[in-house]
């Protein structure tokens, strides 16, 4: 088992970047898996949060544009079995 980072969009570079680490047993699994988990949108923020001014902020993904290239292949890791 490995433990996958994917990481997508550049907050660096951009004005969002996310990652996110995957368990699975190969790349392509990885992705089907983070696929699946992710939300079509994710409300991040919503009135009075963090200022008052801010009615809401919600951030929509697109599952089917994340590809193996996202994974970055200097972080990924070996999972040991009991860590399931």
């Amino acid at each position: 088992m490995k433990s996958f980072l994917f990481s997508v969009g550049n907050s660096s570079q951009g004005p969002v970047g996310y990652c996110a680490r995957i368990w699975a047993e190969s790349k392509e699994d990885a992705l089907e898996i983070l696929r699946a988990a992710i939300p079509f949108e994710q409300t991040i923020l919503e009135r009075g949060d963090h200022h008052e001014r801010v009615e809401y902020m919600i951030a929509y993904f697109n599952p089917d544009a994340i590809m193996l290239e996202d994974i970055d292949e200097n972080e990924t890791e070996e999972v040991a079995a009991n860590s399931l």
